[in-house]
C-alpha cells in the first residue's frame, strides 16, 4: 500500500566521498519488497522530490537510502544539508523490480549506486537462507566507488554467494577484475540460460549488458531491469 510517512534521519554514514547512506526512521512500518523504491521529499519544499531505492531489509521502521551528491543538482545538495534529527517525507513503496519466487539460481548485476536495490535483494536472500546460488557482479569507477565493500566481501564468503567486483579505473594495487560484466560473467556462471538475472545501473550500462547477456544465451524473459 502506497502512503506518505514522516521520517526522521537517525544515522548518516559516508560510503564514498560523494555518497552517503541515510537511515530514516518512519512513523509507521512501510511494507516493501527488496528492489522497490520510494519518493523522498525535503520537508521545506514539498514539491521537490526524487526516487531512491530502498536498500535495506523490510524488517522494521528504519529504511535506508544510498544517495549520491551531485554538486550542480537541484535535489541532492538539499538532502545532504540534512543532519541526524532532521525530518523528511517518504512516500511509497513503488516498483516491480523484485525477486521472483523461483528455485533457479540468481545473477545480480549492479553499476555504481545501482547497488542499492541489489543490496536489499541480497540481504533478503541471506536472511531467508534460500538455497539458490547467487552471483553478484558489481561494476564501479574506482576503488572509492566500491560501496558497502566490507559487507559485500563478508556476504561473499557464504557458501551460496559469489561476489565479483570489477573496476573501470583501477589503481596500481587493484588485483581484481577490470572488464565489463558481460566479458567476465562466463568465467563464474555456468549455463546462463537457466539463471534469473536482475540488473540495476545507468541506462546505457543496463541496456548494453542486457544485449550482451542475450547473445551469451540468457533468456530475455528471465532478465529484470531497473535504471537510475
Amino acid at each position: 500500500m502506497i502512503r506518505k510517512y514522516k521520517g526522521t534521519i537517525v544515522k548518516r554514514e559516508k560510503l564514498a566521498p560523494d555518497v552517503d547512506l541515510f537511515s530514516v526512521e518512519l512513523e509507521g512500518l512501510m511494507a516493501f519488497q527488496p528492489g522497490q523504491f520510494a519518493m523522498v521529499y525535503v520537508e521545506d519544499d514539498p514539491k521537490e522530490m526524487r526516487a531512491f531505492s530502498l536498500c535495506s531489509l523490510p524488517n522494521g521502521r528504519v529504511v535506508e537510502f544510498c544517495i549520491k551528491l551531485y554538486a550542480g543538482g537541484k535535489f541532492s545538495p538539499k538532502i545532504f544539508q540534512k543532519q541526524v534529527g532532521d525530518v523528511l517525507t517518504v512516500k511509497g513503496p513503488y516498483g516491480l523490480f523484485t525477486l521472483a519466487d523461483v528455485n533457479e539460481d540468481i545473477v545480480l548485476i549492479a553499476g555504481g549506486t545501482g547497488i542499492a536495490p541489489i543490496r536489499s535483494m541480497l540481504l533478503e536472500h541471506q536472511r531467508d537462507h534460500k538455497d539458490q546460488m547467487v552471483w553478484l557482479f558489481y561494476r564501479f569507477k574506482n576503488r572509492e566507488g566500491f560501496l558497502f565493500r566490507k559487507e559485500l566481501e563478508r556476504l561473499g564468503r557464504g557458501a551460496n554467494v559469489k561476489v565479483v567486483p570489477t573496476v573501470s579505473n583501477p589503481d596500481a594495487s587493484w588485483d581484481g577484475e577490470v572488464e565489463r560484466v558481460h566479458k567476465i560473467i562466463g568465467k563464474y556462471v555456468p549455463d546462463l540460460k537457466k539463471k534469473y538475472v536482475y540488473i540495476c545501473g545507468p541506462p546505457k550500462m543496463v541496456d548494453t549488458t542486457i544485449g550482451e547477456l542475450v547473445k551469451l544465451g540468457c533468456e530475455k524473459e528471465r532478465i529484470h531491469r531497473e535504471v537510475w
